[in-house]
């Protein structure tokens, strides 16, 4: 009777060692093959509409740190991605497209950073500028210098080309009218910000902070003397062929930029402060 229960025990043990070691030789699953996605991203077409490719932003349920995690599109390939700011936990910013009437699910996937992808570039490496690229397109933009004059560098410092070759600088700022109406005091300060840095969508802010006199024409007083200022904002997008440039200013403004030799192509921005 002993002798059996001895051999039961025996057996049991064998088998539940046998087992253990079945279980440790089974392979790992993949990292993330089945792991439930952390956050699920929806878009739907509505209108009969096909899209083109281009940027959608969405809001983030909960923070994620971009170094752990991946996103999927719905043929479970890896697409790039970056965190943006936008909403309470931050918002995520990708390119895709949208056929007409389909539903594309994206899934951001925990576990393990993204590959290195090729899309927008800031080069802050040369010594007078910052080069914004995306293989398509590009521009450059002043870094801070000293001294400031009451003509500071042109925003734009150069545009890249198709075949990869770049435009001249643009010429200094000019801070007056046609009839030299306008003229500021003094450039106070200059900040240069790069806001994201790609590589879906790259975001880089050039500021001058100015003083100006009194603003008059005629009797009517335009604009009180004091602080004035001069923003532009230039974001450039992955896989887009142009640049999109905003100027906010409360100061008349031109520059030119040679695009086409020997004929400038001159920008201006004139926008008063409607107080």
């Amino acid at each position: 009777m002993k002798r059996t229960s001895l051999i039961s025990i025996l057996s049991l043990f064998t088998a539940l060692l046998f087992a253990r070691l079945a279980m440790a030789a089974e392979p790992a699953a993949a990292p993330g093959v089945s792991q439930k996605p952390q956050q699920e991203l929806t878009l739907t077409e509505h209108f009969g509409v096909s899209h083109a490719e281009q940027v959608v932003v969405f809001e983030l349920r909960e923070k994620v740190d971009p170094r752990e995690c991946r996103l999927l599109d719905d043929a479970s390939r890896e697409v790039p991605f970056q965190i943006v700011e936008g909403g309470p936990q931050g918002s995520i910013a990708f390119c895709m497209d949208l056929p007409a009437n389909a539903t594309r699910v994206f899934k951001l996937i925990a576990g393990r950073g993204p590959k290195l992808f090729d899309g927008v570039k800031v080069d802050e490496s040369h010594t007078d500028y910052i080069e914004i690229i995306n293989g398509l397109t590009g521009v450059r933009v002043p870094k801070v210098y000293a001294p400031l004059t009451t003509t500071p560098k042109a925003p734009i410092q150069g545009v890249r080309f198709r075949d990869g070759s770049w435009s001249p600088a643009g010429t200094p700022l000019k801070f007056k009218n046609s009839n030299n109406e306008g003229e500021i005091t003094r450039v106070d300060a200059m900040t240069v910000t790069v806001k994201e840095k790609g590589p879906v969508r790259a975001v880089v802010e050039v500021k001058y902070a100015i003083t100006c006199p009194e603003h008059t024409s005629g009797a009517l007083k335009v604009r009180p003397a004091g602080a004035a200022h001069y923003t532009t904002t230039f974001t450039l997008e992955r896989g887009q062929p142009s640049v999109l440039i905003e100027t906010d200013t409360d100061l008349y403004s031109t520059f030119s930029l040679s695009l086409t030799s020997p004929d400038p192509v001159e920008f201006l921005w004139h926008r008063l402060a409607g107080k």
